[in-house]
């Protein structure tokens, strides 16, 4: 794995200790992030994105956001939390890492100062690079969740199960499936909260030559919080193993965009899936698929079918819900505040209220002033 000169592990270790921030001279950290920021941009078409998008929803109260934001890290500096307790405070790291992306957007329309916009970029990038190891932007197409101890416990202690291409499609319905309930829970535009692809991780001191595994979890299913139906869901968290052999799968910093270098149909050699780390045998698979399919079609009945303001106001309670439980441990309310709550009421959701240019060039160039704290650019 790839690792920029300011990640050392003294760095890592200062970095942790409660109110601490980068503070660096040398700001190159920035670099990766606005370059991988900028690229998505470019080449996404925001209006797919279902219910609504995340520029015309989050255009509607991006002051209000940075000020909750802003609050919760107040609170976390004065708490006296490190921040590696913190990334255990937060579900998964494309979860958050989704969100400091949005937040680069927001801070220069809420047109937040420059030492303002880097104190809290900086704050939740600190946080993501603990749960990524030190590589919070999947550098290499290499999304680092679990440490190479995990994986090698992992490798030895699941019951790996050999595979057959037959297998492998029946878990990809598996995966789909779940995924399609992701996105009924949290909606297109917070689909990370419920998937974190993972991986290539070495496993060839087990498999053997040219195997690696990749994880492909369905996270924070029982949101019954959001959701009351969702107590109705087999399990809380779904995770599928997939052992390849010269095959390699590559991750997006957004981790729920993977794509796969080799052949993944025929190059599963073998297989495990868990829920809630229980194993799921074979014959119960094609059940648990049926189970998710099903629920996935009421659920994204129930989100899309709200009104528009009361679709608005759902929208602000699926993204607070990212910070639930670092808001709890600080004695905050994580529901949405009456801010927030007054300043998307009445409004239309609008996606032009960028003058982007078309040309490819300067259209990433625009993205790249845009995401980038340093810069006072403002749309």
């Amino acid at each position: 794995m790839r690792r920029y000169a300011f990640e050392t592990d003294n760095w890592l270790k200062w970095m942790e200790k409660p109110g601490k921030c980068l503070r660096l001279k040398n700001d190159a950290w920035l670099d990766p992030l606005v370059d991988g920021f900028s690229d998505a941009l470019v080449g996404m078409d925001t209006t797919t994105l279902q219910p609504v998008d995340f520029i015309a929803m989050h255009s509607l109260y991006a002051k209000e956001w940075i000020d909750f934001l802003a609050n919760l890290k107040k609170k976390c500096d004065e708490s006296g939390l490190s921040k590696k307790e913190l990334a255990k405070l937060f579900p998964n790291p494309s979860a958050l890492s989704t969100q400091l992306f949005f937040l680069t957007t927001e801070l220069k329309l809420a047109k937040i100062s420059k030492k303002k916009r880097l104190e809290l970029v900086e704050f939740f990038y600190e946080i993501n690079n603990i749960q990524r190891h030190s590589n919070p932007f999947c550098v290499d197409g290499i999304n680092s969740v679990y440490s190479e101890d995990e994986i090698q416990k992992m490798l030895k202690e699941i019951a790996f199960l050999k595979a057959t291409p037959d297998i492998a499609r029946q878990l990809g319905r598996l995966y789909m499936a779940g995924y399609h309930v992701i996105n009924g829970l949290y909606s297109d535009i917070y689909t990370d909260f419920g998937i974190e692809v993972n991986g290539p991780y070495d496993a060839t001191n087990v498999f053997g030559k040219n195997h690696s595994l990749a994880i492909k979890e369905v996270l924070n299913l029982k949101a019954t919080e959001l959701w009351p139906q969702a107590s109705a869901l087999p399990g809380k968290d779904l995770q599928i193993f997939c052992v390849y052999e010269n095959v390699r799968i590559k991750i997006d910093t957004v981790s729920a965009h993977s794509a796969y270098e080799g052949d993944p149909i025929n190059g599963l050699t073998h297989w495990a899936v868990l829920l809630d780390k229980k194993p799921v045998p074979f014959e119960k698979i094609r059940e648990l698929e049926m189970v998710l399919s099903d629920f996935s079609v009421a659920q994204w009945e129930r989100l899309a079918g709200l009104d528009k303001e009361k679709l608005k106001q759902k929208m602000l309670e699926l993204r607070c819900y990212l910070f639930q439980k670092a808001m709890k441990k600080i004695g905050l309310d994580w529901k949405p505040t009456r801010a927030m709550k007054e300043s998307v009421a009445g409004k239309p959701l609008r996606s032009d209220i960028y003058t982007v240019p078309q040309n490819v060039t300067e259209k990433k160039e625009y993205w790249k002033k845009f995401v980038d704290p340093r810069i006072d650019f403002y749309p």
